[in-house]
């Protein structure tokens, strides 16, 4: 019994550590289903490489939100959003373990296809948000029912026709 005993209270904090790194490699990911060679330190340190790697995990989260919307081919554009994404991250990393002026250049290059890359999620999730909510919005709905009960009078009228009132001859 003793010895279960040693064995649980040594297991467990290695098990708890082996999670805790699995959850923290999963969350360095830009994409959930791609795995990425950045080092784990780049989830906290300041460094540039660091910071480009955040802000592209960042944009891909943000475009998988809005890949969850009504539009039917908003999911595919987020699937080419995360793939240019993965191969942005990739071109990072090899530019991180570059040195010198290459490693400018080549940064300078990442830097640049992150901004068009951001943009791209933010029209998507401006795409996304517009959709939905002309879609579903009162005022959208409003109009469609007033056009609706314009067009059921203009029936009856037609179905229905009332003969011309009678006037007097004087």
């Amino acid at each position: 019994m003793a010895l279960i005993v040693v064995v649980i209270s040594l297991l467990t904090p290695v098990l708890a550590t082996l999670l805790v790194i699995r959850r923290l490699r999963h969350s360095n990911r830009v994409s959930p289903q791609v795995p990425t060679f950045a080092p784990m330190v780049w989830l906290w340190i300041p460094h540039r490489a660091a910071r480009l790697h955040r802000r592209l995990r960042r944009l891909s989260a943000v475009a998988r939100a809005a890949g969850r919307s009504t539009l039917p081919s908003m999911p595919d554009l987020v699937g080419d959003l995360e793939r240019r994404a993965c191969a942005t991250d990739s071109k990072l990393v090899l530019a991180a373990r570059m040195t010198g002026p290459p490693s400018w250049s080549m940064m300078n290059e990442v830097e640049s296809e992150i901004r068009d890359l951001e943009a791209l999620a933010t029209r998507m999730v401006a795409m996304s948000t517009t959709w939905s909510s002309t879609s579903v919005g009162t005022e959208a709905i409003a109009e469609r029912l007033d056009a609706l009960e314009q067009a059921m009078r203009e029936v009856d009228e037609i179905a229905s026709p009332q003969p011309p009132p009678l006037r007097r001859l004087s």
